[in-house]
């Protein structure tokens, strides 16, 4: 518990000093003595990324396939995928603002943590986060992740999903013990 303690102080006193901490592999950014540098190529991308996502007409499926048409590959070369484009649309880093205090330590024993509701996370412009897009087209990108978010949560909810289809939920796989649920993906191509 003690160590637990110097560790979190430790992290508070980093942060007061202007270090940035956590992930080395962050989208956009080259992470060096706890400072973030712009990468111009991924800058790119993450620009994209907020730009065609303001405009209202993609989704994180045709974002991506947006993105492989333009010739930008996930650092393994791959197609993005949705939920790192959701990831990079969330992170205030983007802004140049700092964000923190986001998860919480429940036993230190088992390092089991909780997400922490978005009103306790540590948000603040940062002079020392070179900020790739503008705050208000992440506002505005922001704004319209989480309406669409609360749309599928709301339309998603048990029983309206799972059984808009006579046979969903009724039939079970065999060898894995899983229901079968029918989706319909539209895609420019049709269905």
């Amino acid at each position: 518990r003690k160590l637990s303690e110097r560790l979190k102080f430790g992290f508070r006193q980093s942060i007061k000093n202007g270090r940035v901490l956590g992930n080395n592999r962050l989208w956009g950014y080259d992470k060096k003595d706890c400072k973030l540098t712009i990468v111009p190529e991924q800058a790119e991308a993450v620009k994209q990324i907020f730009e065609l996502y303001a405009t209202g007409q993609y989704g994180l499926r045709s974002l991506s396939q947006e993105l492989t048409r333009r010739g930008y590959t996930s650092l393994q070369g791959n197609v993005f995928n949705t939920s790192t484009i959701g990831h990079i649309l969330q992170n205030p880093k983007y802004k140049g603002w700092y964000c923190g205090n986001k998860t919480q330590s429940v036993d230190y024993r088992t390092k089991r943590n909780v997400l922490l509701d978005e009103s306790e996370w540590v948000t603040y412009p940062d002079p020392s986060i070179p900020a790739i897009v503008p705050e208000e087209l992440w506002n505005r990108a922001n704004a319209l992740y989480k309406r669409r978010r609360e749309e599928m949560k709301s339309h998603s909810s048990g029983l309206s999903f799972h059984n808009r289809y006579p046979y969903s939920a009724k039939i079970y796989c065999e060898e894995h013990g899983t229901t079968f649920h029918r989706q319909v993906i539209q895609k420019k191509k049709g269905q």
